[in-house]
């Protein structure tokens, strides 16, 4: 064989190898792509539904930034109201039942229920919360947290009730990164008057207190984490990130006890946040907790 063939042949064995390779790089990147933009936070797994027929976007979207944007009260105000349900408060004619029935009798709420994004930690929730959505348009979203089974009723202050209350806090934080000002509000929660009408345009976290000393700036109030706003900020975002980065440095201690803990240690000042706390009288007029019921 000739020089010339050689060459010849050593160049088709070379032009050969190299669209192999790029065959199968442009085949890895494209799956790594594909699942890192379908997967951009694993730990929030979860599934969501909603009345709303789910439109095309440019972008791809996990679960949670679908159902976020299906409950905004609006592209430019990006509000929610999120409140979390398991098995015990699911339950027909049970908790949760009562909690949406109040959107629809209260004054001025019926507008907010397809605002409402219920997380359902388990089956039996997410299930419920998919017969509300049939009669209105309530937004629903299952929480996948691996190893972990919230379905059952969480005793006040067991070790399973302080990891659902972490993990919600951890959800809620989640919320904020993606630009979502958020109310908060406990299942077991009235809605009697529409609460936004209340709520300042000052203030980062707008929160309630178990005790209002008639200073609504004052961080000495008691807060309760059972309802309160929270507006997406660097502010908020880095509060959240200090807060659940706690939990491994107060066993035994609830989420609300350690956030009042860090507003002690002067942590709002450090960071910058506003507090208003949000004045029971207010409060006890636009919701009010069923005792009867929760105990």
């Amino acid at each position: 064989m000739s020089c010339v063939d050689k060459a010849k042949s050593y160049g088709r064995v070379t032009v050969a190898y190299l669209t192999i390779t790029c065959l199968v790089l442009i085949f890895v990147v494209k799956t790594s792509y594909s699942s890192s933009t379908r997967f951009q936070f694993p730990v929030l797994r979860g599934f969501s539904s909603s009345s709303s027929a789910i439109t095309n976007v440019d972008v791809v979207e996990d679960e949670l930034e679908s159902a976020l944007r299906r409950a905004s009260m609006g592209k430019k105000k990006k509000r929610v109201i999120i409140a979390f349900a398991n098995k015990a408060y699911a339950e027909e004619d049970g908790m949760l039942d009562i909690f949406v029935e109040s959107f629809r009798e209260g004054v001025d709420t019926e507008w907010l229920l397809p605002h409402l994004l219920l997380v359902a930690v388990d089956q039996t929730a997410f299930d419920r919360c998919n017969h509300h959505l049939l009669r209105g348009r309530i937004h629903c979203f299952k929480l996948v947290t691996e190893g972990v089974d919230f379905s059952g009723e969480q005793l006040f202050m067991s070790d399973a009730f302080i990891r659902m209350m972490w993990r919600r806090t951890l959800f809620l934080g989640d919320v904020l990164r993606r630009g979502y000002s958020f109310i908060f509000t406990d299942t077991d929660v009235m809605w009697l008057r529409n609460p936004f009408t209340q709520l300042g345009e000052e203030g980062d976290l707008q929160i309630s207190c178990d005790r209002f000393n008639g200073r609504a700036w004052n961080t000495t109030n008691p807060i309760n984490t059972g309802f309160y706003f929270a507006r997406s900020s660097n502010k908020t975002i880095t509060l959240f990130d200090m807060w659940y980065s706690e939990r491994n440095n107060s066993v035994g201690m609830k989420e609300q006890d350690v956030l009042e803990n860090m507003i002690s240690s002067g942590i709002l000042e450090e960071l910058g946040v506003k507090v208003r706390n949000i004045s029971f009288v207010y409060s006890s007029i636009t919701f009010t907790r069923l005792h009867s019921i929760s105990g």
